[in-house]
Order: C-alpha cells, then structure tokens, then sequence
C-alpha cells in the first residue's frame, strides 16, 4: 500500500511538472529579454525566438539525460520532457524520433512516431533503422523491415557494421534466412572487427546451425573485446556443457556471468538448470531458483508501477 501511494505521489508531481513547464516557454523567453534589456518590437521577437530554442534544447538534454545516464535514468520524465518538445515543436523529428524510443509499452504508438519523424525528415537514419526492427520483429512486416533497414544504410554510410547487423538479426529472426543473415554478419565485422555484439551475434548464428566449433570461436572474441557481456558468457557456458562436456568451464563461465550481474534472475536460472540435469546437485539448484524467483517479483513489481506512471502520464497528455 505505501508504495502505491509513493507512486501516486510521483504521478502527481510530474503531472504538476508537466503542467508547469508547458509555461516555461513564455516565462524563459520573458526572463531572457529582462536580462539582454530588449527596448525595440523587433528584438522582442529574435530574442523571444532565441529563448524559445534554448528552452527546447534544455528540454531535450534534460529527456536524453533521464534515458541514458544510470545516476537519473527515470523513463517517465524523459518521456514528459520529450512531449514537452513535441508541444512546443510538432515538427521536430529527432524529438519525435526520441519519443517513440521511450514508447516501451504501445509498439502501434512507436510505430506512429518513427512514421511521423521520418515524414518531417526523409534523410534521418534513425527512424528508418527503429521502424525496420519494429517491423520486423513485432509486426512480422519482412519486406517493410528490409526495406527500411536498406535506407537507413542508404542514409548512412558511416553506420554500415550497425546496420549490417540489424538486417543479419532480421534475416536470421524473422525470416530463418541463415546465408543472408551469415553474409551481412561477415560484411559487419569486416567494416568493424572490434566490434563485440557482432561476434556474439554470429556466434549464436553457429550454434543455431549446428557449428559448436566457429560459435565458440566468435564467443571468445566477443568475450575478449568486452569481458562483461553475460550473455555472451552465458551461452559459452552452454557450448561448453553442451557440446564439449565440460562441465568445468560452464560452471566457471555461468558463476561469472551472475558476478557481473547478480541482478539477472535469468542467469540464476540458468546456472540452477545446470546444477539440476548436468550435476544433479539439487541443493545447490534450489538455492539458484530460489534467488532468480525473489529477483524476477522485484522486478515485475518495479515494472508494474512504471507501466501505471506511464499510463497515467500518456491519458493526461492525450486529455489536456
């Protein structure tokens, strides 16, 4: 009960924060003037113009910072601060294309949003690379999906090893295209060797075709140009119980992989299975389920509170 109220609370006060700053527009720009000393009409206006701006900038610094940086990453106010922009500058593609990255609860709405930024500017790669995924792996919309992955790298030479990915992950997905997939991960990683979610991405491309020996090769790489990807440690562990019979070395890659991340109830999982049908140690399997439970209802109920601010948030918006 008391942390439903503490969350009605939050509500309330980005509600008040959004309501607020709907004002902050006028009331910068007015407070810009004072400080330049503005006599003539037409200084009014460039000056009213210029603060404008740096009042929408500072609400897109403030929407980025609330999404990317772990010390204030709170999703509903980078949401609010990026409908603030959308208020105030219909028009603004990366605004838009920023709001429909935060849409993490309606795909439809997402979907709308990367459509309207890539309607106000056809030569932003972003939106075309975004939709291309929802497309392909929410609505199924293959030839959509590759066709909006394909000008997104149009756009965007200098992307190339990212979207060469993206479409290897469409093909391999959406539609089991492995040569396809095989072929766009091989160009990816020639554009960018150093690059370690490509080589776990093939390596889970040879392991789904049956090739243990090339798929440890590529977790090895992965593995060694960024020694925290758990997941990349994980199905390492996998190849190593599975293919090789080396239960040493799985245990050794599983135990690490939850040191990394003693927050990921799926990895406790993982490691419990193992003890469980590989070792038969049921002890120490029930001690890993034990955690991963307690860890997943921490996180369902954290994800069910966000979910009930967003809500809110989006039929406050949609009324005033």
């Amino acid at each position: 009960m008391e942390a439903t109220e503490e969350k009605t609370k939050d509500t309330m006060t980005l509600h008040y924060e959004y309501i607020k700053y709907k004002q902050a527009i006028k009331e910068g720009a007015e407070e810009y003037m004072k400080k330049k000393k503005v006599e003539t009409p037409e200084d009014k206006k460039e000056y009213f113009k210029k603060a404008k701006e740096e009042t929408i900038l500072n609400w897109l610094n403030k929407s980025w910072i609330h999404e990317k940086v772990e010390k204030y990453r709170e999703i509903e106010k980078a949401i609010m601060y990026a409908d603030m922009v959308i208020a105030a500058k219909p028009k603004s593609a990366f605004a838009l294309f920023t709001r429909g990255r935060l849409e993490r609860i309606n795909p439809k709405r997402e979907y709308m949003y990367y459509t309207r930024a890539i309607k106000e500017n056809k030569k932003m790669f972003m939106p075309y690379n975004n939709r291309a995924v929802l497309n392909a792996h929410t609505f199924k919309l293959i030839k959509e999906a590759i066709e909006d992955i394909n000008k997104a790298m149009e756009l965007s030479p200098l992307k190339q090893a990212d979207l060469l990915n993206d479409r290897a992950l469409i093909h391999v997905n959406a539609r089991a295209d492995y040569k396809a997939a095989l072929k766009d991960f091989n160009e990816a990683i020639k554009v960018q060797p150093g690059n370690p979610t490509t080589h776990y991405n093939r390596g889970n491309l040879y392991r789904e075709m049956q090739e243990p020996e090339k798929a440890l090769r590529d977790y090895n790489r992965a593995i060694e140009l960024d020694p925290t990807n758990v997941i990349a440690l994980s199905n390492r562990g996998h190849i190593y119980a599975d293919e090789y019979q080396n239960g040493e070395k799985a245990l050794e890659d599983y135990t690490k992989a939850i040191k990394l991340a003693p927050e990921d109830d799926w990895l406790y999982l993982v490691r419990g299975s193992y003890y469980e049908h590989a070792k038969g140690d049921y002890q120490a399997a029930l001690r890993d389920y034990t955690i991963a439970k307690s860890l997943k209802q921490k996180k369902e109920t954290q994800r069910y509170y966000k979910q009930c601010v967003q809500q809110i948030l989006l039929e406050q918006s949609e009324l005033g």
